[in-house]
């Protein structure tokens, strides 16, 4: 998935050039990818 390969690259790349590679050229789209915040892993202790 993009999400995955996202989450991937951008630990040893520039966030912005991994998006243009895989082809997010949308704002909107960007935006998503770059301000998303994994919070299962946070919410999951409360069930």
């Amino acid at each position: 998935s993009v999400w995955n390969e996202f989450k991937k690259r951008s630990q040893s790349e520039d966030p912005g050039k991994v998006l243009t590679d895989l082809g997010i050229d949308r704002y909107c789209c960007r935006r998503m990818l770059l301000a998303h915040v994994e919070l299962v892993d946070l919410l999951a202790p409360y069930q």
